[in-house]
């Protein structure tokens, strides 16, 4: 599930029956994916780039597996960028436990708006679905 599309419930008033222009909190909803999805951005950069040195040095295992001091060097470094790769997966969780935190926040702020009032059900299993989400992510850790 997305939880972005869950982050906005209506952008209608029930009670006036007026259209609203975009909500606030669909724009907000927008502007915190649109933040998620540039950190991601930057992570995957920083990741391929791990990725990358990884495979050099593999190729450079295989082109000097008969020197033996050049094969610790390389050993070392492999275990290095496994560490580099086991930050960036805890950096990515991060990343998206943060952005389930301000959208359930997000949602709590909405359920008290008086205008949303007839949504409450539904913004709660809302909120309860992105607390699993973010409970699954918090597991990982």
């Amino acid at each position: 599930m997305d939880p972005l599309k869950t982050a906005s419930v209506a952008s209608e008033s029930p009670d006036s029956g007026i259209d609203l222009p975009k909500d606030i909190y669909h724009k907000e909803s927008v502007a915190l994916k649109n933040d998620l999805l540039r950190k991601e951005k930057d992570w995957k950069n920083r990741s391929q780039k791990v990725l990358a040195r990884e495979a050099e040095l593999k190729k450079e295992s295989q082109a000097n597996s008969t020197y033996l001091s050049e094969m610790n060097r390389i050993k070392n470094q492999l275990i290095e960028i496994q560490k580099e790769k086991a930050q960036l997966n805890s950096e990515l969780n991060d990343m998206h436990i943060g952005y389930l935190k301000k959208l359930i926040s997000l949602l709590q702020r909405q359920r008290g708006d008086a205008r949303f009032s007839s949504f409450s059900d539904k913004i709660d299993r809302q909120i309860d679905d992105l607390r699993k989400q973010k409970k699954s992510l918090e597991q990982k850790l």
